[in-house]
């Protein structure tokens, strides 16, 4: 068996080999200090090389085959997490992200998981505070498991499930080009002992110059149960 030889102490004298040097020998200790955030990579001529550390919500980047990948602006698109709110200690009759601003995000979205309360009951979309129902429109095509259905109401609706019972709904949020509200809703709600699909959309009547809070009401009071669990998403355009 080859024997290797060890130079301990030395700032100067014979090279050591790769083959010198025991697999996994190398702790992290052992290593140059570097920057807080830097990534380890290969340059094109294949040596060692740093990342330099990207800014606040940067991701890494490819740049292709023979270059050093690098962070940069997530691209127009990707969706990045706001928010989750989750219902704990007692059940609640709404759920409001505040603080937002549209005109800046782009789109929102929003991914509910709702459990609700003893009484059946609606969830309702609303934004900017504006909680009067017959401000909006609710478009609506809705599949069971015997038939499909279509209606309209003067109503935000984007749920609706029985007593002890769930949906999961997930929202798109956008002001149009004219600067009206719309919303586009797809929820899976679990009835009794069957399942329903609903996709529609709600419309507010009247233009927004932004969004700015985004509201999710149960029209019976707290109905929104301890464990439902709200997330907000942006998405720039």
């Amino acid at each position: 068996m080859a024997t290797k030889t060890r130079y301990i102490g030395f700032s100067v004298g014979p090279s050591v080999q790769a083959a010198e040097i025991d697999d996994d020998a190398i702790t992290l200790a052992k290593m140059a200090a570097g920057t807080a955030g830097n990534i380890l990579t290969f340059d094109a001529s294949g040596d060692p090389a740093a990342v330099a550390t990207g800014t606040a919500n940067q991701v890494l980047t490819s740049n292709g085959a023979g270059a050093a990948p690098t962070f940069q602006a997530a691209s127009a698109g990707a969706l990045e997490k706001v928010e989750t709110i989750t219902v704990s200690g007692s059940a609640v009759t709404s759920v409001s992200f505040t603080g937002l601003d549209i005109d800046s995000d782009g789109l929102y979205e929003v991914r509910c998981e709702w459990l609700c309360g003893a009484t059946g009951c609606y969830l309702y979309l609303y934004v900017n505070g504006d909680t009067t129902a017959s401000n909006y429109n609710h478009q609506q095509i809705e599949a069971n498991t015997t038939t499909v259905s279509a209606a309209r109401t003067n109503s935000p609706i984007i749920a609706n499930t029985d007593a002890n019972d769930r949906a999961t709904v997930d929202i798109i949020a956008m002001l149009d080009p004219s600067d009206y509200f719309r919303a586009i809703t797809m929820s899976c709600e679990k009835v009794a002992v069957s399942t329903r699909l609903r996709y529609g959309s709600v419309v507010k009547s009247g233009t927004t110059a932004n969004i700015t809070q985004i509201d999710i009401y149960s029209t019976t009071a707290s109905q929104i149960e301890v464990g439902s669990r709200f997330t907000l998403f942006k998405r720039a355009m």
